[in-house]
């Protein structure tokens, strides 16, 4: 119990850290993209200047953000092969990978906001990749599956 409990913490610490990180990331992507429009009128050196700068900014951020997901896929206690499998793009059915921007258009993903059609099998598929029982060794995490189920929690699906 001890230690679910501290590696829940941990995960906590690793989340907050996450959100915090996140906030970063949001502060710098408009002042560079706005840092890249400037130098594109001027072509003066000081933007030029600028713009590396900015650019270390965001390779800084990006190994940060490599070396935080490496300790939250430690803090999960999820078996390598399970994590290895999460990374890897699942591809639907009919083998036509949408994660590509170009795919992702009214034409080819069709809309229905007919979530329950759905929601059981994308649950399954999950589950499927977790070990047994590890769910059950989360329960003093909050962002567990039967918190949707129990209603005390809400899921949201972005596309």
């Amino acid at each position: 119990m001890t230690n679910t409990v501290h590696a829940s913490n941990n995960s906590e610490e690793l989340l907050v850290e996450s959100e915090s990180f996140q906030r970063e990331i949001d502060a710098l992507l408009p002042v560079l993209a706005a840092s890249r429009r400037n130098y594109m009128r001027t072509r003066s050196e000081a933007d030029r200047v600028e713009i590396e700068r900015l650019e270390k900014l965001g390779a800084d951020l990006a190994s940060r953000h490599a070396s935080l997901y490496d300790r939250l896929k430690a803090a999960s206690g999820l078996p390598q092969e399970i994590l290895e499998a999460l990374d890897k793009p699942q591809v639907p059915l009919d083998a036509k990978n949408r994660m590509q921007r170009e795919d992702l258009q009214m034409a080819e993903v069709k809309t229905t906001g007919l979530i329950d059609h759905h929601l059981a099998g994308a649950i399954e598929s999950v589950e499927r990749l977790l070990p047994g029982g590890w769910a059950d060794e989360q329960a003093e995490i909050s962002h567990r599956l039967d918190a949707l189920f129990n209603g005390t929690e809400c899921l949201s699906l972005v596309g």
